[in-house]
């Protein structure tokens, strides 16, 4: 018979996978409690959560794919933390990329993006991607080249004009 603490942890595990955009799992042994709760503070910054949970809740909160099987169980085995992504897809992970990089922790193992399920590779070249907000920005300065582009050139001839009529003042000066 289930505890009801383990029965309230599934259904906050089956919230949180149903809200997220992104899921990684990663293996967090070595990480001191001070590491974590670093960790756990920029991630939700990001927009994020970086949780522990136990491996066979996650089995039970993970939707049912028989062909994700075999991987899935090799994902789930060790210490396992996981990192929801609610807002931004990218920004929570590569924020726990950055931070691995100098604690050698958490190890990623795997992970979700919507329904496509995501090999540890898979998941750090995502971490190589620009964020949300970065796309947006590369997007609008874009956008606004052309425009710049276009009133640059209609300047052009208007200077090129002024200097015309400055050179025929002077000339009759």
């Amino acid at each position: 018979m289930p505890s009801q603490k383990n029965i309230n942890q599934l259904a906050q595990l089956k919230e949180k996978l149903g809200r997220a955009r992104s899921v990684v799992f990663a293996d967090y042994a070595g990480l001191s409690v001070g590491q974590q709760t670093v960790l756990r503070s920029k991630v939700a910054e990001a927009g994020g959560e970086f949780t522990v949970a136990k491996n066979t809740l996650l089995k039970l909160a993970l939707p049912q794919r028989p062909k994700a099987e075999g991987r899935r169980t090799k994902v789930l085995m060790g210490p396992t933390a996981v990192l929801f992504s609610y807002q931004d897809e990218v920004m929570p992970l590569k924020v726990m990329v950055e931070f691995a990089k100098g604690a050698e922790k958490p190890t990623v193992k795997g992970g979700f993006l919507g329904v496509l399920e995501l090999t540890a590779d898979q998941v750090l070249e995502l971490a190589k991607l620009p964020g949300k907000n970065e796309l947006i920005v590369q997007l609008l300065g874009g956008l606004q080249s052309p425009a710049y582009g276009l009133v640059n050139v209609l300047q052009g001839n208007l200077r090129k004009l002024v200097y015309v009529l400055d050179a025929v003042k002077a000339k009759k000066s």
